[in-house]
């Protein structure tokens, strides 16, 4: 439960205060911790690639990992 004393803490002090560099700090803390979507950061190209894979797989469109890289060991 140390967690939600901290919370606690910090949402009273949050409250507490009217100073907005502060605030907006504590925001900005926020919104650089957000999880990233990462398929948003690839280019439509690399989106259709990843698309085109899924669905290669889904119809078992697939070859051995191991005959595979034989072919590029030569």
């Amino acid at each position: 439960m140390h967690i939600q004393a901290e919370k606690l803490e910090l949402l009273k002090l949050i409250l507490s205060t009217d100073n907005q560099e502060i605030l907006a700090s504590v925001k900005q803390i926020f919104e650089k911790h957000e999880k990233v979507d990462f398929w948003k950061s690839l280019t439509k190209e690399q989106q259709e690639e990843i698309e085109d894979g899924v669905k290669k797989i889904e119809n078992n469109q697939t070859i051995d990992y191991d005959l595979f890289i034989t072919k590029f060991k030569k």
